[in-house]
């Protein structure tokens, strides 16, 4: 019954979604904002240095194509403007700031709260077209930049690797989203990952989306196909309930990615689990509930990233309370999964922070959210942090600097400094002095376009 529901859910929804692309991609506003300007002014009463702490006040950027020439004194830049500029005068109480980066992202996915993970994923591989699956890319994608998202990184859950589509077409702009990352086949041990034993779609479902790893030699091999078929980088499985890979084995993983200038993503979840892809030499762990206080030692000696993807206890609630039929019993993995962003994650986060280790924000949001975007729905991560007792300055920074630092793009995005790319956000109020301005976004400019102004 739960599935004959999620099925006309998600068929509405897609109706909806084309309809929604139809207007969107033949409306005036979309046709602006493809034909950008290519030097821009941007006027701002604040603009935050996310490195030193600073605000800059009464300072303007030159915008020229698509990256920051200038940042100067509004006066300074007024005088020596360039003939023709577009001149950009935020609202009075707005704060420029960096486009906000997503490390953990699932653009092509979307579930529902009161299906088991391994019936979403039948959902996903045998109930939705290419096409359905591009519209919801696509409809996800536009959400998240308008949240101010203008950067992330998708690391997989995408059937026939879609997710490097959905990228190539934003950046030929036939798509409106942020910068994507990609990952194509998650490599995971014999068995993928998420799948209910001896399932009628398991078999489809790991050729479709997973490299199985029985050996270092098909380990580098299942890395050069990725290569080949155009990943960003690689994203592997260390465990998946009792069956893992070993040490040697993401040893091989990693090796072979860094060879070809890719940073290897290690989704673990429990604690031998984080432990395998830290002596394997991996460039993040994603999620790590369980993980222990030495290998968060060793995380930080080695300089490896922790993607936490932790919603706040608010959050859960508000989603379960949203999502979940009044007096429905949640299956055994969605129960795990509450459990876990409720009990075992904000206890390991802290222990996380008071270690220092290098932390990247990743939101990990595929839920329908009634009342929530894709984007809104990811921000809500951020607070994860503060729940934490992170800084809001070191909140944006992990969204920010650190995050561009984990993707190898810190010469391109994650500040606001000349030569970079222009991916810049403006907010409603002062998110240092208040942090619930970071989610009033009223401006998004990515690569020197405008995306949103209100």
């Amino acid at each position: 019954m739960f599935m004959q529901k999620f099925n006309d859910l998600s068929r509405k929804k897609t109706a909806r979604t084309l309809a929604l692309l139809l207007i969107f991609v033949f409306s005036p506003a979309t046709a602006n904002a493809q034909q950008a300007n290519p030097t821009t002014i941007i006027n701002a009463a604040r603009i935050l240095d996310v490195k030193s702490g600073k605000y800059l006040n009464n300072y303007a950027v030159l915008v020229v194509d698509g990256r920051v020439r200038q940042i100067a004194p509004r006066a300074e830049l007024a005088r020596n403007a360039p003939r023709g500029a577009k001149i950009v005068n935020l609202p009075p109480n707005a704060t420029l700031l960096p486009g906000l980066i997503d490390a953990h992202t699932h653009l092509l996915d979307e579930r529902l709260l009161v299906q088991e993970f391994y019936d979403n994923n039948a959902v996903r591989i045998t109930q939705r077209s290419p096409e359905e699956r591009m519209a919801l890319g696509e409809r996800n994608a536009r959400e998240m930049v308008e949240a101010g998202w203008t950067t992330v990184r998708d690391v997989g859950m995408a059937k026939d690797c879609d997710a490097l589509k959905l990228r190539d077409r934003i950046n030929a702009g036939q798509a409106v989203g942020p910068r994507m990352f990609v990952a194509c086949k998650l490599l995971t041990p014999p068995g993928g990952l998420l799948l209910r034993p001896a399932s009628e779609y398991a078999e489809e479902m790991i050729r479709n989306e997973y490299f199985e790893i029985g050996s270092e030699d098909v380990a580098r091999r299942a890395v050069g196909e990725n290569v080949q078929a155009g990943a960003d980088l690689i994203k592997v499985i260390v465990a998946a309930e009792e069956r893992m890979l070993t040490v040697p084995q993401v040893r091989a993983i990693v090796a072979a990615a860094h060879e070809a200038n890719l940073k290897v993503a290690a989704h673990a979840h429990t604690a031998e689990a984080a432990q395998i892809a830290v002596e394997g030499g991996v460039d993040s762990v994603e999620h790590a509930f369980q993980v222990r206080d030495a290998t968060l030692r060793q995380m930080r000696e080695r300089g490896i990233f922790l993607v936490p993807t932790d919603l706040s206890i608010a959050a859960v609630n508000e989603l379960f309370a949203r999502m979940l039929p009044p007096g429905f019993e949640p299956r055994p993995g969605i129960k795990k999964y509450r459990k876990e962003q409720v009990e075992s994650a904000p206890e390991r986060l802290k222990r996380a922070i008071a270690m220092k280790v290098r932390l990247a924000a990743g939101s990990d949001v595929e839920w329908i959210w009634t009342g929530r975007t894709r984007g809104t729905a990811s921000l809500l991560i951020l607070d994860a942090f503060r729940q934490a007792g992170m800084s809001p300055l070191d909140v944006i920074r992990a969204a920010t600097v650190n995050a561009a630092e984990l993707l190898g793009q810190s010469d391109n995005i994650g500040a606001i400094e000349t030569n970079k790319f222009a991916d810049l956000i403006a907010v409603e109020g002062d998110p240092l002095a208040n942090f619930a301005a970071l989610k009033r976004v009223v401006f998004v400019m990515k690569n020197g376009e405008i995306l949103k102004n209100r």
